[in-house]
């Protein structure tokens, strides 16, 4: 089983979706989804939810005792549990690129970022097609939707809310005037 710590806004949560599809397919495994962190409270982090409810995939939550399974406890009973069963808590080290990420194994845990497409560049196909939508929200979307296919649309997003408003994130990222 490969479950993914889902965190950050849609596009984070795309590319953790993504890296942990390729896990799961890989390995002939089933995904899981952990949504636990997004429920945070703690005030240094922008507030998320689930943001992949608007795309063709089929999530599996992550069980309170299967996330366990991958804990860090130095109590004895989860630490044979974790021996015998092979699991993994995988970290992300940096934001390049970990060639060797196939070996993590069928029965890990994935904490990170993982923003480089050539975690899933081998099911491109298959996340194309997971990342379209599901539905179209509201009519004025489906207008929207039908002028874009019309023509050569270009779209440019300025993130500005957190990075302005929030201390920390504006301390780490820093933003434009």
């Amino acid at each position: 089983m490969i479950i993914v710590k889902l965190q950050g806004g849609l596009g984070n949560q795309m590319f953790q979706q993504a890296i942990g599809k390729r896990l799961s397919m890989y390995h002939n495994v089933p995904l899981k989804l952990d949504t636990s962190f997004l429920s945070n409270s703690d005030e240094t982090i922008t507030k998320r939810g689930f943001e992949l409810n608007w795309l063709n995939i089929q999530p599996v939550f992550a069980k309170p005792s299967e996330i366990n399974l991958f804990s860090n406890k130095k109590e004895l009973l989860p630490r044979i549990k974790k021996f015998i069963t092979g699991a993994k808590f995988i970290s992300e080290k940096s934001f390049a690129y970990d060639s060797s990420f196939l070996e993590f194994g069928k029965n890990c845990y994935l904490s990170g970022f993982w923003q480089c497409e050539k975690y899933f560049s081998a099911i491109s196909e298959v996340i194309k097609k997971e990342f379209s939508l599901s539905q179209i929200s509201d009519a004025k979307n489906e207008s929207l939707l039908l002028l874009i296919n019309k023509t050569n649309a270009v779209s440019v997003h300025i993130r500005r809310g957190d990075y302005v408003h929030n201390k920390m994130t504006n301390s780490f990222h820093g933003f434009c005037g």
